[in-house]
């Protein structure tokens, strides 16, 4: 079986786990045109968790129209686990030669034409496929007659067909004689054992005294061109924040940090929204950074001070100024981040305390009055 590095595709706590209700789902589909017979037709399958035993797999085609097959025509064999690409073909030689490597398994399911529906089913339930049945694919969006299409990134599996998630390449296998020099005129070869743009193996945050400190590393890149830092307060709308360039194509690892200098109190989203350069979007995350108050970066100057004191605070906040006696001296609130400058001419000298309430807590400066 063909693997590539392993892939963390933060696809939800329903894809968690071993053996859940979706441990696979179908990345490609291919319709090769070589003689006899037309081949190689087939799917690729990528592996989402670990399973020790495939025959819980199941393949169908639903050909020229027909409805789904009941029960599926073809279960797997053998075992794989997470990051694993299954190939499953109509022709073991056909697709040696072909794609220069072995399939995993000949199945009568994958005698298939470029206007027949692929379904993938897990314990007899079908999790995800290719086309409609009970439609004819010859003349519809998501025929590939002749060519392939390609599952874009992290989406899926999905049951209800949806377009939005291929590419197709409708004809682009037309003359090719092997995968690799499938490159003439309106030819391209099947991308194989490519899902994500961008491979992660961590993405992180903690909160420091100068803000929330966000890092992550990148095990290999495939026409990556930047990764957009987003931050949301309901993990539900998001904001942009900045961008930092990705490295292209690269196998070497990366790792990128990001400082969120001007954040509020309290906790925060952010996820990262990876771009290649064909604007092709892959979302990792949302994690969460609890800021305390005493976390916030507050600035207090002069100290001591003689005539005019500055405060700035990076959130909404309620500040007080009192005396050691506990007198009130100057209070204000502020609804963002704000910087404001006291006067403290009439003030007595001596000691005094600034008190930042925030959500999340309270935050006590001792200032001196010259």
């Amino acid at each position: 079986m063909r693997k590539q590095l392993p892939l963390l595709f933060l696809l939800g706590c329903a894809l968690c786990g071993t053996l859940t209700a979706q441990d696979a789902m179908i990345t490609g589909i291919f319709d090769g045109t070589n003689s006899p017979g037309q081949t190689p037709k087939g799917i690729e399958i990528y592996v989402l968790n670990d399973i020790p035993d495939l025959s819980v797999l199941q393949v169908s085609s639903a050909n020229n129209g027909d409805p789904a097959p009941d029960p599926p025509e073809t279960t797997l064999s053998g075992s794989a686990v997470a990051g694993d690409y299954l190939y499953l073909t109509n022709s073991a030689s056909g697709f040696q030669n072909f794609f220069s490597f072995g399939a995993n398994q000949v199945a009568f399911a994958m005698n298939v034409n470029g206007n027949d529906a692929m379904l993938l089913y897990q314990n007899g339930v079908m999790i995800d496929c290719y086309g409609q049945p009970g439609v004819d694919g010859a003349g519809q969006p998501w025929e590939y007659a002749d060519g392939w299409s390609k599952r874009n990134h992290t989406n899926g599996p999905n049951n209800a067909f949806d377009l939005t998630e291929w590419q197709v390449a409708m004809n682009d296998l037309n003359g090719c004689a092997t995968n690799p020099t499938c490159t003439g005129a309106n030819q391209s070869p099947f991308p194989l054992s490519i899902v994500l743009p961008a491979e992660l193996t961590d993405f992180s945050g903690e909160s420091t005294p100068t803000g929330n400190r966000l890092t992550w590393t990148t095990t290999l890149e495939i026409n990556n061109d930047f990764f957009q830092i987003q931050r949301s307060t309901d993990a539900k709308t998001w904001t942009p924040l900045d961008e930092l360039p990705g490295n292209g194509t690269t196998e070497a690892e990366t790792a990128y940090t990001y400082f969120d200098r001007n954040v509020p109190a309290g906790m925060v989203y952010y996820r990262l929204q990876q771009v290649d350069f064909e604007g092709t979007s892959t979302f990792f995350g949302p994690i969460s950074v609890r800021r305390s108050a005493t976390d916030v970066s507050v600035n207090i100057f002069p100290n001591p001070v003689t005539d005019i004191l500055t405060l700035e605070v990076p959130a909404a906040s309620d500040i007080s100024i009192t005396d050691v006696a506990g007198q009130m001296v100057f209070r204000y609130q502020t609804e963002a981040t704000d910087r404001r400058r006291i006067s403290t001419s009439d003030w007595i000298v001596g000691m005094y305390f600034v008190r930042i309430r925030t959500d999340s807590g309270v935050r006590t400066e001792r200032i001196v009055k010259r």
